[in-house]
Order: structure tokens, then sequence, then C-alpha cells
């Protein structure tokens, strides 16, 4: 009984983290999209694309435990069809009532990388912009001999600049 409740105060510290989370980068990444946009300052660029990183990070750091007791369908992120899936529970204002988000695709539309909060059945709860004047957005998977993975985030601007990130991974975490 005890451990079911610290599990629950857990995860309860981790929707707030991550409401938090949300609520921050919304505000920021959009007012960093639309200065991007006006000004094409390197500077803004790189520190929205350094946001983002740290966003991936942030979603990857927080382990959700009601998401793990699932034992069919345990991955906390993907790639599928050039687009990145983060598993991690996300409260998403959506067009009036809040809702629980369990999966956040990163895709790149019109050179705009994009956020789209998807519920349990991956129907859109919400899009947000990110960040704009990109050229390519890439998440490479490589497999180690001790079954772990690497996976590099890359975000390159049009103008050429590559900012990277890399984390390591279990073998569980990656679908």
């Amino acid at each position: 009984m005890t451990r079911h409740a610290m599990t629950l105060v857990e995860l309860l510290l981790a929707l707030a983290l991550l409401s938090a989370l949300t609520v921050a980068s919304v505000s920021w990444t959009t007012s960093t999209v639309r200065a991007s946009a006006l000004h094409g300052s390197r500077a803004v660029w790189e520190a929205g694309a350094s946001h983002i990183l740290d966003l991936i990070g942030g979603m990857l750091l927080l382990e959700d435990h009601q998401l793990r007791q699932n034992d069919r369908d345990r991955w906390r992120i993907a790639t599928e069809n050039g687009d990145l899936l983060l598993r991690a529970r996300t409260v998403v204002v959506a067009d009036g009532p809040t809702r629980v988000s369990t999966t956040a695709r990163l895709s790149l539309r019109d050179r705009v990388l994009t956020i789209e909060y998807l519920d349990e059945a991956d129907a859109v709860l919400s899009v947000r912009p990110l960040l704009g004047e990109l050229s390519s957005f890439a998440a490479e998977f490589e497999e180690l001999e001790t079954r772990e993975y690497v996976m590099t985030v890359r975000l390159t601007h049009q103008n050429g600049r590559v900012l990277s990130r890399v984390w390591r991974l279990t073998r569980e975490d990656v679908r």
C-alpha cells in the first residue's frame, strides 16, 4: 500500500512537471518561431533548437510508471514516417476541456517543426509550432552490443547549421 501511494505521488509529480514544461515550452517556442521567422537571427534559431533538444531530453528523463505497467506496449520513443514519437503523459488544453496526452509527435511540415499531442487512440488533441527555418529534422538509432540504443536527434537550419544531441536508451524504451 505504501509503495502504491508513492507511485501515485510520483505520477502526480511527473504530471505537474510535464504540465509546467508544456505551458512554458508552448509560450517560449511560439515566440521563438515568430522571432526566428521575422528576424532570421542565427542566435535566436540556435537558442530555439537547443530548447527543443532540452525538451526532448526532459521527456526522456521522466519515468512514467503507468506507461511501464502495460506489458504489451512499453516503448517510450519511436520514429514513424520521419516523425519522432515520445510517450509521456502530458496535460493538454485542447479547444476547451483539459485532456491527457500519452504521445507527443514531433514532425517537420513546411520548414516548421511542430508538436502534436495525441490521446491513447492516437487522435490529435493539439498542434503547436516549435521552431521555424528548418531544412531537416532527423532521429537516428544505433543499436549497441550491450543491446542498448544510442539516439541522435539532428535539427538542421535552412542555411546548413546543424544542432544535435545524443541520448543512450534501454532496449525496452525504443520501438
